[in-house]
């Protein structure tokens, strides 16, 4: 059904003509607007009834929706992009007079003066107006008051965010007295200091059931009046509101108020900063709200004490969520009678003891999260002894030992299995053989030292994530033929597993096999074309034989470690069809293998890089003598210059280190000159061009002195405050007292370094020259590598 209502909104469901004099106000209104597109649909041959966010009322015509925000569409496989509307909002609004929804959310009106007090003057007439949503407009908008929404007599959903209100001295005034409004949404706006006594005249809300200010700047002074706006609120949201310290939000300090609350059901304050006790919070709840309230969440906070046994009071109870907090102490005996409970997070906090059998007395139960706790003891069938509606289970990052007995049969069937750091071992635990639809298993560091069992294989085919590591389970994989449907993460590393890797693990997003005991070829590698495969790790086993030449079926690819193996052969060309290797690499392992062959082009352009420019580049041989006579095979696509050039039968020619925009600082390091081959080969001209470019880099001191480094553009040293002497204009310091512009002579290795060479550099890169060198760059190191095959 919502899907459906949403589609109407978008689209135009009706089956009503528009009237002409709509029609028209909508096209003049347009007139006045930047739409991006989001409006292509708005043809004057058109029935506006039919255009994109108009909704008409079937047996009149008139309009009675307008839905403006933007389109939304894909720009990658998991990204979505929108492009949101300019303009000035026209008082032709006003010729709709039917109008009952309005839509302007996540646009860009903030080029009007006073956007939100304009409204008092073009929507005051809508008398008609249900629903109005100005939300999620980007920039800064400011409104001196609200009481321009009064005029709006039928209104009952309204929207506003991102607006400064500091101004608007008898906001919850307006709020109060408005006739009909029923649910009011403020996020990320700013509040004054309210004056109760501005309110003691005025009745609260008779028609006020939601009120959710979420994310905003609020004096925590004006929460005892948020409480008292009406007496109707099913609903109150006060989230990330820096409401911190101690504030009267106790059922005790707020007994008058929340006793007059006899329908609240969802209370939420998660993310402020109150540090009251959790008993003293809790403490004397009104039979009102005692009776009511079904949500209670407290997350986020720094919250102390220990869960009081008054909680269980809360008969009516449905979600308790004080996760995130500094509670400690154990939990009441008590606590399954709860028997309404339906989801409970404790996780987070510094609770200690063991977990209360009464909490398998829980039916309802669907999520359980008691996770990075100091939970101890053991943990038995009792605990879960009614929880047949359990789906969410975590215990991970405790002391529990979970004791089970080998023909025990759970009650549920979990989505969820998180028990990382639990004790389930030595033996593997049977029980998971009845769990046949979990989405997520995480049993890592449990203590398992044991055989997995072939009927554990048969995984779900929902599968998202699944984490075996740091066990001692060993075993051979089956040769299985499986299929999920979406890629999952599956991380076995830290383990005995031997064999080879079955083919349906390269059927995921994150595969990690490391610190195995894997053997064979990676020949299975090419029996799949994985655009989501972006992260590999494969070291730390016995593999061997020759890379696979299929990396171009590996689109998505940021992070490869192969290292500590036994594989040998030249590395592939088809490396070099890896597209994110181009753009943000993280991590490519392949050390302590057998490779062999040369390196001709090394592309870390693009990136985030930092540090000195690494010595170790001397040990690319290909590029310190003359290996141009040679065939070599493989394509490769360079940015050279601002310009793409295609290289294929010349590819011999090419040998190119690009470090291009990155953050590289401090000296060129001498060892460079040995690089005597590194040119760039023109396919068009059949001309060797030679270039050096440090712009946009952090590199400081004296450029050396030489005939070709003098030779090259000032734009090649451009971006670089610390560079100084010629081609530039900045004279370095040394040179400031030499008035006739003399020249020094460079040294030999200055100018080795630099002639015949095509050194392009511009804003870092490290590598291993030797052991002591092994991680020298920290930070990210994100980089695209082109690799060609001899």
């Amino acid at each position: 059904m919502l899907v459906l209502m949403y589609i109407l909104a978008v689209s135009g469901g009706s089956n009503g003509r528009c009237l002409e004099h709509e029609k028209q106000a909508l096209l003049k209104f347009k007139e006045g607007l930047i739409d991006y597109g989001n409006l292509a649909s708005w043809a004057i041959e058109k029935d506006c009834c039919r255009w994109r966010g108009v909704e008409c009322d079937n047996r009149a015509g008139h309009i009675i929706r307008l839905d403006l925000h933007p389109v939304f569409s894909h720009a990658d496989h998991d990204d979505f992009t929108w492009t949101p509307m300019d303009g000035v909002i026209s008082s032709l609004l006003l010729d709709l007079r039917h109008l009952s929804h309005l839509d302007l959310s996540r646009n860009q009106f903030t080029k009007i003066p006073g956007f939100i007090g304009s409204l008092k003057e073009l929507l005051g007439n809508l008398s008609r107006l249900l629903s109005l949503d100005v939300s999620n407009n980007n920039g800064d908008m400011i409104s001196d008051n609200l009481e321009w929404h009064s005029g709006l007599s039928s209104l009952r959903t309204f929207k506003l965010s991102r607006t400064n209100l500091t101004m608007a001295v008898n906001w919850l005034h307006s709020i109060k007295a408005h006739p009909s409004l029923s649910s009011l949404y403020l996020q990320d706006c700013q509040f004054p200091v309210v004056d109760p006594s501005s309110l003691s005249h005025i009745n609260s809300s008779k028609s006020l059931a939601v009120l959710q200010l979420i994310d905003s700047i609020v004096h925590p002074s004006t929460f005892p009046l948020l409480l008292n706006m009406s007496n109707k609120l099913t609903a109150l949201h006060l989230s990330k509101n820096h409401l911190n310290g101690i504030i009267p939000i106790s059922f005790a300090h707020m007994g008058s108020s929340l006793g007059n609350l006899r329908k609240l059901r969802t209370l939420l304050l998660n993310g402020n900063y109150i540090n009251e006790p959790l008993p003293v919070i809790l403490e004397k709840p009104s039979g009102c709200v005692k009776d009511s309230l079904q949500v209670l969440d407290l997350s986020v906070n720094q919250i102390k004490g220990s869960l009081p046994e008054i909680i269980t009071r809360f008969s009516s109870l449905k979600e308790l969520c004080p996760d995130d907090n500094k509670l400690d102490g154990a939990l009441p005996d008590n606590v399954g009678n709860l028997s309404s409970l339906a989801v409970l997070n404790l996780a987070r906090n510094k609770l200690t003891g063991s977990l209360p059998q009464s909490i398998g007395l829980m039916s309802g139960l669907k999520v359980l999260d008691v996770s990075s706790n100091s939970f101890n003891d053991f943990t038995s069938e009792i605990h879960f002894l009614k929880l047949s509606k359990l789906k969410f289970l975590t215990l991970s990052f405790n002391s529990l030992s979970l004791n089970f007995s080998s023909g025990w049969i759970p009650p549920f069937q979990l989505n969820t299995i998180n028990l990382r750091c639990s004790k389930l071992g030595p033996s593997f635990p049977v029980w998971l053989q009845t769990q046949r639809n979990f989405s997520h298993l995480d049993i890592s560091n449990s203590e398992i030292s044991d055989n997995i069992p072939n009927w554990f294989w048969r995984l779900p085919s929902n599968l998202l994530f699944l984490n075996l590591s740091f066990n001692n389970l060993s075993g051979k994989f089956p040769d299985l033929h499986l299929r999920f449907n979406s890629f999952p993460s599956v991380s076995l590393s830290s383990n005995k597993f031997h064999g080879s890797i079955p083919r349906f693990l390269f059927n995921t997003t994150v595969l990690n096999l490391s610190k195995n005991m894997f053997s064979g070829t990676l020949s299975t590698f090419c029996s799949f074309i994985n655009d989501n495969l972006d992260h590999v790790y494969l070291s730390d086993n016995q593999l061997s034989g020759n890379l696979p030449d299929c990396w171009m079926n590996f689109k998505q690819l940021v992070v490869l470690n192969l290292e500590s193996n036994s594989l040998s052969g030249v590395i592939p060309s088809s490396f070099g069809s890896l597209h994110k290797l181009q753009t943000s690499l993280k991590l490519l392992d392949l050390g302590e293998n057998r490779f062999s062959g040369n390196i001709l082009l090394l592309n870390l352009s693009l990136n985030h890089l930092s540090s000195t420019i690494p010595t170790c580049l001397q040990n690319l041989t290909a590029m310190t003598s003359d290996h141009s006579a040679a065939t070599y095979t493989g394509y490769a696509s360079v940015v050279w210059k601002v310009v793409e050039q295609e290289y294929g039968k010349t590819l011999g020619l090419l040998k190119v280190i690009d470090l291009s925009s990155n953050n590289l600082s401090g000296e060129i390091p001498g060892e460079l000159t040995s690089l005597v081959e590194l040119i760039t080969f023109k396919p068009v001209k059949k001309l060797v061009e030679c270039c050096l470019n440090l712009s946009n880099n952090n590199p400081s001191g004296k450029i050396p002195l030489s005939t070709q480094l003098q030779s090259f553009l000032v734009e090649s040293y451009m971006g670089n405050v610390g560079l100084c002497g010629l081609p530039l204009n900045a004279i370095c310091p040394e040179d400031e007292k030499q008035q006739d512009g003399g020249v020094e002579h460079s040294n030999l290795d200055d100018e080795k370094l630099y002639k015949g060479s095509g050194f392009y550099l511009e804003n870092g890169i490290d590598c291993r020259k030797s052991e002591e060198e092994t991680d020298k760059l920290r930070d990210t190191l994100t980089f695209a590598l082109g690799f060609v095959q001899k």
